[in-house]
């Protein structure tokens, strides 16, 4: 017979280096960010990213988080703008991309930028917590919550959707 508690119990933990051990995951650039804006027909805006980041952040739960498409004084593409706790499927990603542009983009453009919704285009880097020392604090604490069962009210205890 299991316990049942009326009350939260704080998580504490302290932060070392060996909570981040083994913690891997994905980085990839949005491709072809350059190409996408060109093709883009409002003259000084840039592409509509924004329903496409909702749409990722929506289908995808592998993507721990989208992060800045672009970065430094020059705005060069952010090679790390999605992290990924899993890989995610190219084709999954060319048909979401392929979807963004018939939506968002202008039907002439259409020809042009569908071959950029390939799933060639996709590609993911593996990485480390070390690697990515910004989220490290963030992978640390999401598995140490993933490895717990936890109860609301009367419902089931909840597994989390990693394992």
């Amino acid at each position: 017979m299991s316990t049942k508690y009326k009350y939260f119990q704080p998580l504490s933990l302290e932060y070392t280096d060996t909570l981040t051990e083994g913690i891997t995951g994905y980085t990839m650039p949005l491709p072809n960010l350059e190409k996408f804006e060109a093709h883009y027909d409002e003259p000084k805006k840039r592409a509509p990213t924004t329903p496409l980041l909702g749409t990722l952040r929506l289908l995808l739960p592998q993507l721990r988080a989208i992060n800045r498409l672009r970065i430094g004084k020059d705005q060069k593409p952010n090679p790390q703008a999605f992290l990924a706790s899993k890989l995610i499927e190219p084709e999954a990603l060319a048909l979401i991309f392929r979807k963004w542009v018939e939506v968002c983009y202008p039907e002439s453009a259409h020809a042009a930028l569908m071959p950029y919704c390939r799933p060639e285009q996709f590609r993911w880097s593996k990485v480390t917590a070390t690697d990515q020392e910004y989220w490290a604090p963030a992978w640390a604490l999401a598995l140490q919550l993933t490895q717990h069962q936890y109860q609301l009210g009367e419902h089931p205890p909840v597994r989390s959707r990693t394992q």
